[in-house]
């Protein structure tokens, strides 16, 4: 992400308590009278193209506001990148450093005209990596949609990569692992998280990189990386707003249809077996609170189990009501707060979970009673009411999430480089309403179990 943009940042960090939204009374979710489930239909029409150098185009005609939301998203993240061996130095970080190297310029658009370009016409951008993709976004009027294909399709082909600019994003870069996770509690967690709970699947190391690898990445590294990954064939653009499909297709193939397609390489990622014993890993810093973290490796987000997650995560913890904030945080007091979602992607990953333990209270007490939760959800069946709650919260969001312009962007983007069918998001809440109580069980035995997590406790040092 750009350091001079706080927005949207996608480095995900543990124990905010940002989802306690909900004040429903905890003694009606439990009454017999079922919720109604809401039943939306939230698809809209896709009008897809694809150019013949393998660059597809997602445009969604909406013409309730003068504008346009633009997404170039590459299935290139942290998963592409590799770790230091004895014949070569690793260049782990550099998908989010070259997200970096994206806003410094290209042939026909200087250092800093880009950005310049963008916001004296009214527009604003900003760009994220995660472990599967890096995705670059606009926001502009859409009477400017010519000059944005033009600069986007520039620096998709004639990026400006120069030893002066790579050394000062590589120093931001550096400084933002500094901030970010050595001077950072919660992001140093969840750098030993993705550490410990993986052992062979690149998503053991963090979107940020290792820093030894983030010192010896070469301009040169840059340049590789850019020719293998950056191509029309490994990318979607998605547009959404006041734009008519046929104008966005001519427009965009007289910019991007010279660009030459190149074939990614091929690679076969290794699998990550499940625990065969709880990993627990102790950290001393100096602190006031004793903080955990806990990660339990699940599916890809592909997989018929992935809504029956979704649903758990809801149940478990969205709201004052929900099972674990309403039994440790305001029943019996053992935890501050806590916190967790299921980080579903296009290999399997983790759902996590981070709480925070007040002074004086049992940090091993709490986690006694965090882990008959997660039994009891296995062998006790959740009530059709709670059931039903849960899956109106998700879908609640996911209708939200595709009410707006970014939200729909994003969405069939994503959808489209995880899923390879930007259409699957349509058929998410469907897949919500099929799951059933035994579904909850049975994904709750298959993965939430004490022998499948890894646990990083911070245990407080004096100050």
């Amino acid at each position: 992400m750009k350091l001079h943009s706080q927005k949207n940042n996608r480095l995900q960090r543990p124990f905010s308590s940002s989802w306690v939204e909900s004040h429903v009374k905890f003694q009606a979710l439990f009454s017999d009278k079922r919720v109604k489930l809401k039943k939306y239909n939230i698809a809209y029409p896709i009008h897809h193209h694809e150019l013949t150098n393998g660059l597809t185009i997602l445009v969604v005609e909406d013409d309730s506001l003068p504008m346009i939301n633009y997404n170039t998203t590459f299935k290139a993240g942290s998963r592409n990148e590799f770790q230091k061996t004895e014949s070569r130095h690793g260049i782990t970080g550099i998908s989010h450093l070259f997200e970096h190297m994206m806003f410094n310029g290209s042939k026909k658009f200087g250092a800093g005209e880009f950005d310049r370009l963008l916001e004296s016409n009214g527009g604003y951008s900003n760009a994220w990596t995660s472990k599967d993709m890096t995705s670059y976004y606009e926001v502009f009027p859409s009477s400017k949609l010519e000059l944005i294909v033009d600069m986007e399709s520039d620096r998709m082909s004639n990026l400006d990569l120069t030893e002066t600019m790579f050394l000062s994003e590589k120093e931001v870069v550096k400084e933002e692992h500094r901030m970010s996770v050595e001077n950072s509690i919660p992001g140093t967690m969840w750098e030993m998280m993705y550490k410990h709970a993986f052992s062979v699947h690149p998503y053991h190391w963090p979107v940020i990189g290792w820093m030894e690898d983030l010192n010896q990445i070469t301009l040169d590294d840059c340049k590789s990386y850019y020719k293998q990954l950056y191509s029309p064939s490994n990318a979607v653009i998605s547009m959404a707003g006041n734009v008519k499909a046929d104008t966005a297709f001519k427009l965009i193939e007289s910019k991007y249809g010279d660009i030459s397609g190149f074939d990614i390489p091929s690679t076969v990622f290794p699998n990550e077996k499940f625990n065969t014993g709880e990993k627990r890993i102790e950290l001393h810093r100096p602190a006031e609170i004793e903080s955990w973290l806990m990660g339990y490796l699940c599916c890809e987000g592909n997989h018929p189990h992935m809504p029956a997650l979704d649903i758990i995560q809801q149940i478990l913890l969205n709201g004052d009501s929900s099972q674990l904030v309403h039994s440790l945080v305001h029943d019996q007091s053992l935890v501050i707060d806590i916190s967790g979602a299921f980080n579903w992607g296009i290999d399997p990953n983790l759902f996590y979970f981070g709480f925070r333990v007040p002074p004086g209270k049992s940090g091993e007490n709490a986690l006694d009673q965090f882990t008959n939760h997660l039994e009891k959800l296995a062998l006790n069946p959740v009530s059709n009411r709670e059931l039903d709650k849960a899956k109106n919260q998700l879908i609640s969001e996911l209708v939200h999430d595709n009410s707006t312009l970014m939200g729909k962007c994003a969405d069939i983007s994503g959808y489209s480089i995880i899923f390879d069918d930007p259409k699957l998001v349509f058929n998410m809440i469907d897949r919500y309403l099929q799951v059933t109580v035994k579904d909850i069980q049975t994904v709750a035995e298959k993965y939430l179990t004490p022998d499948n997590r890894t646990i990083i406790q911070l245990i407080p040092q004096s100050i």
